[in-house]
């Protein structure tokens, strides 16, 4: 049975190293809106998950992302809880299509490190702010010399307060998005290609 993907998740992960299925989400923020971008009602996550015992976070991962042992004691929750929102909100039969900045290492890290086998309500199909700031830059609507998240967010006047903070990130992401939505709809003035099916 096809999925219906009919919910955007923005979505940024902090991690505690670089490879999915051996280390682990250490926060997360997700905010899920309709295609048109417009927030789902309840749809807003943003949370320090709870690191497993015996699990290592690198010191460099730390050093990014501001990983704290202490902190985390205090205020993480288990990624269930992201996985409860999720259930609560994507309905039965369909999946969030997950939108971000290199949004692929977060939906990997998220599905082979804390689901496994079990099925993830985060599709495949993803949009990825990098490409998209990559058409830009190709159109010579950005002149920018990198595709960072810190750079593009710039050179759309997208608002960017704290790097390698889930939520953050999430919102910086999120202003790409609709940036580039933006320049599209201008662009196009109303011109509809295709049909809907």
């Amino acid at each position: 049975m096809p999925l219906t993907e009919d919910i955007l998740a923005f979505l940024d992960t902090e991690t505690s190293g670089l490879t999915p299925g051996v280390h682990r989400v250490l926060e997360v923020a997700c905010i899920l809106t309709d295609l048109q971008g417009r927030p789902l009602s309840d749809g807003v996550f943003e949370a320090k998950i709870q690191v497993p015992d015996g699990h290592v976070v690198s010191k460099e991962a730390a050093a990014v992302n501001g990983y704290d042992a202490e902190l985390w004691a205090r205020v993480a929750v288990p990624f269930g809880d992201f996985v409860r929102f999720l259930k609560l909100r994507v309905p039965y039969g369909h999946v969030a299509v997950p939108v971000g900045h290199n949004v692929g290492f977060d939906r990997r890290m998220i599905h082979e490190s804390h689901y496994g086998g079990a099925f993830c309500p985060l599709s495949y199909h993803l949009i990825d702010t990098v490409s998209l700031a990559g058409v830009l830059r190709a159109a010579g609507v950005i002149i920018v010399p990198n595709l960072k998240l810190v750079t593009v967010a710039a050179a759309l006047g997208v608002t960017h307060d704290s790097a390698h903070r889930a939520m953050s990130d999430c919102l910086a992401a999120k202003g790409i998005f609709d940036s580039c939505v933006a320049i599209v709809r201008s662009a196009g003035r109303g011109v509809v290609i295709g049909a809907a099916p």
